[in-house]
């Protein structure tokens, strides 16, 4: 199964004025064990970014870590006035709307210990877990938009919405329908709040468009059997990031763990990892 890693630069760059760009250690070494893990169980996998950040990849000595290469697709988004401060999750969706399906997006935060059959999942789609409707989701009303737009008709706003940390899409006609809706949402919506726009245009959007085309979405933390407890067939930082950032000492633990888990499995990629300037406080 083929596989997508993402990064968009222009958040960092919104985040970071002046800054020459910069991966965290954390999310690196996720990075890195998730696109191993993802060829060791499932198949190939590919970094979807802007010239920015094939630079960056590239200069750390990380232009062989996905089989199928680093691509700059997201350079041909730069015209599009979509604001990073509030859409910071945009990147996926542009990336998602030059893709065929099947296809699986994971973030890069996110790692699979496990193999998956995604023929069970076939033409429909699967995502790592679904979420209530709490504040994060608001009612139509909420959203100040453009003059001249109008949401897409027949939505269901009862739905529940989707994490897609990790997803498959197996279905081409909504994976073009949802991405074209959500870009043409994020083109025309006045944000005023970095949450409930971004997760409606990823995260909300997505099963509503699967209702309005009949299509199923399987929850895979849901099937038994597949994920465990603990998350010992995956790992997700999620909220655990902004701790590893505020922490020194547990980002130290936990970077070291990472490379011990490299050391283990994949003992080949030492010699990469030794010339990565920033992670040698790990080793």
């Amino acid at each position: 199964m083929n596989c997508i890693h993402i990064n968009w630069t222009k958040v960092y760059e919104r985040r970071h004025p002046g800054e020459p760009f910069r991966i965290r250690d954390h999310e690196l070494l996720t990075t890195i064990l998730g696109a191993l893990s993802w060829q060791k169980h499932n198949g190939s996998i590919r970094m979807i970014t802007d010239s920015q950040g094939r630079d960056a990849y590239c200069t750390l000595g990380l232009e062989s870590l996905w089989d199928n290469g680093i691509t700059t697709e997201l350079d041909r988004f730069s015209s599009y006035r979509i604001d990073p401060d509030y859409f910071w999750a945009a990147g996926k969706i542009m990336a998602l709307s030059v893709q065929e399906a099947p296809v699986v997006m994971m973030d890069t935060d996110f790692i699979l210990w496990d193999t998956i059959d995604f023929r069970f999942f076939s033409d429909q789609i699967a995502v790592i877990h679904r979420e209530d409707l709490n504040g994060s989701y608001p009612d139509a009303g909420y959203f100040s938009l453009l003059p001249g737009y109008a949401f897409p008709k027949e939505l269901d706003w009862t739905v529940l919405p989707c994490n897609t940390a990790f997803a498959y899409f197996g279905n081409q006609r909504l994976l073009e329908q949802y991405t074209r809706d959500s870009l043409d949402f994020m083109l025309h919506a006045v944000p005023d709040d970095p949450i409930t726009y971004m997760v409606f245009a990823e995260q909300r959007l997505l099963p509503m468009t699967a209702a309005r085309l009949g299509v199923r979405i399987y929850d895979l933390s849901g099937l038994a059997g597949l994920f465990y407890s603990g998350q010992r067939a995956f790992t997700h930082l999620w909220g655990y990031k902004s701790r590893l950032d505020q922490d020194p000492e547990a980002l130290r633990q936990f970077c070291r763990l990472c490379i011990r888990r490299i050391k283990k499995e994949y003992p080949w990629f030492l010699d990469t990892l030794c010339r990565i300037p920033q992670l040698n406080r790990y080793l």
